[in-house]
């Protein structure tokens, strides 16, 4: 049973009207399907082309990524026109799919620490020099793009790693991580005085909440 999963979509070319059909992939085996993974990391694995006029886009679907030799071995892109929901639904039935796939092969721990999530615009640069990198890219992107301090470096990460737990598995518990790495940022002795905008950066309302 092969691991990597792609399912058809039906297209009409928004140029000249040709319908077409194109292989949408979801799922991707790295040591199976090398070329696929090499697609990823140059961002063109969901590009689709009209046989008519070529090229005309990116298909917005999610991707999970299984790379046996990797750290981590799994890695979910969320397609880019989505809700949060939508994002742990589809995770969910693909990860599902693949353990399926992988049987006896298929490890519970790879999930241990949750199921790391890349914005697909960063995927390509979490591929290509590691998921700490994409990392750092999103704090960045979190802090309005200012660079980040290396005394909040770690607290910002794990911030963000507890909202993405409580977006993919409504982890009630990840609430008070989220919120105590945020106070600790906030409330550390270097904050007020931070080079650059960091002086006046405030916390970005994350899409958790207090109960």
């Amino acid at each position: 049973m092969p691991t990597s999963l792609s399912q058809p979509a039906d297209l009409t070319c928004p140029q000249c009207g040709h319908r077409f059909a194109a292989e949408v992939w979801l799922i991707v085996d790295a040591a199976e399907r090398p070329d696929l993974l090499e697609k990823a990391q140059q961002g063109t694995l969901h590009e689709v082309a009209c046989p008519n006029c070529g090229p005309i886009g990116q298909l917005d679907a999610p991707l999970l990524l299984f790379r046996p030799d990797a750290t981590p071995p799994l890695l979910f892109s969320p397609a880019q026109e989505t809700s949060a929901e939508q994002d742990r639904e589809h995770a969910r039935q693909l990860v599902s799919r693949l353990r399926q796939a992988l049987g006896p092969a298929w490890r519970d721990e790879w999930l241990a620490q949750g199921l790391p999530g890349v914005p697909r615009p960063l995927l390509p640069l979490a591929l290509k020099e590691g998921l700490e990198a994409a990392q750092r890219k999103m704090q960045e992107q979190a802090a309005g793009g200012l660079p980040i301090p290396p005394e909040f470096r770690d607290d910002l990460q794990k911030a963000k790693e507890a909202e993405g737990r409580y977006l993919r598995h409504s982890d009630r518990a990840a609430l008070d991580q989220a919120a105590a790495a945020w106070a600790r940022i906030l409330d550390h002795p270097a904050f007020p005085a931070a080079p650059g905008g960091w002086r006046t950066w405030k916390r970005p309302s994350p899409p958790i909440s207090r109960r």
